[in-house]
């Protein structure tokens, strides 16, 4: 399976455990000037059609987590952490992000071009649906609606993302 760190500033917690825990990943700097990179780079791993997990720049896994990754059977598989505080839920569980996340070959096939498919049509008023921030919600909810869930694991893995530093959340 190949471990991949998308990554524009990259977390030493997230650092140090890959370190420890994934000393084969690969890393993928991706230039913040294009919003659409990390589609760009979900689309080939994708279409290259081979197991794969990401590791998102500021997620910090534990032991357990890539042994969990190889054992398990089903093809679309997570393990959650804690996103962005809301005023109507303090500390939300982010269960299909893809800060922590793991795909068989098999599943990419069967469900391939859908990177493609998930993009809404010119109906849509999402400004940029290539968009990093988009990814995850977009991806989860075309899977979803393929009848597909995700597969989760515990215990969670950290997140350490600074959410004091980040524009608010919005349409993007």
């Amino acid at each position: 399976m190949k471990i991949v760190v998308p990554y524009v500033d990259l977390a030493n917690k997230t650092r140090e455990a890959l370190e420890a825990h994934a000393p084969a990943a690969q890393y993928h700097y991706l230039d913040p000037a294009d919003d659409g990179a990390y589609h760009h780079l979900l689309v080939e791993l994708w279409d290259a059609g081979e197991d794969f997990a990401i590791v998102e720049h500021d997620i910090e896994i534990h032991a357990g987590v890539l042994p969990a990754f190889e054992a398990c059977p089903e093809s679309w598989c997570v393990f959650p952490y804690f996103g962005r505080p809301h005023k109507n839920y303090p500390v939300p569980v982010l269960r299909v992000a893809l800060g922590c996340t793991r795909f068989r070959a098999e599943f990419l096939k069967t469900n391939a071009g859908i990177l493609t498919a998930m993009l809404p049509g010119p109906q849509n008023t999402l400004r940029n649906p290539k968009h990093w921030r988009r990814q995850d919600s977009l991806l989860a909810s075309a899977l979803q609606r393929r009848g597909f869930r995700a597969h989760e694991h515990e215990p969670h893995v950290v997140h350490h993302h600074d959410y004091a530093n980040d524009p608010p959340a919005g349409r993007v």
